[in-house]
């Protein structure tokens, strides 16, 4: 699973690189790209490791503040979607 996360990471700093360089279509395409990157990264952290980790006191709310912040970033990458690049 860690390998599998640092992977992700390194995918979407490669994504965020090749964004900068771009313009037009093409960097629209890489941000969509990026965007579907994270959501899904985002959906796998959760299902692995929120879901187990809010059944203990220690770490329910950093999990809870943690679960807040993955919908802000998911509203965020929406809104970004719908802009002109």
């Amino acid at each position: 699973i860690y390998t599998y996360l640092e992977k992700d990471h390194r995918n979407v700093e490669k994504l965020f690189a090749d964004i900068q360089k771009n313009k037009g279509h093409k960097r629209k395409d890489l941000f969509l790209t990026l965007k579907n990157e994270l959501l899904a990264h985002a959906d796998a952290e959760h299902e692995t490791f929120y879901d187990a980790l809010k059944t203990h006191s220690e770490t329910k709310t950093l999990i809870t503040h943690a679960d807040k912040e993955h919908q802000e970033v998911k509203q965020m990458l929406n809104r970004l979607a719908h802009m002109s690049m």
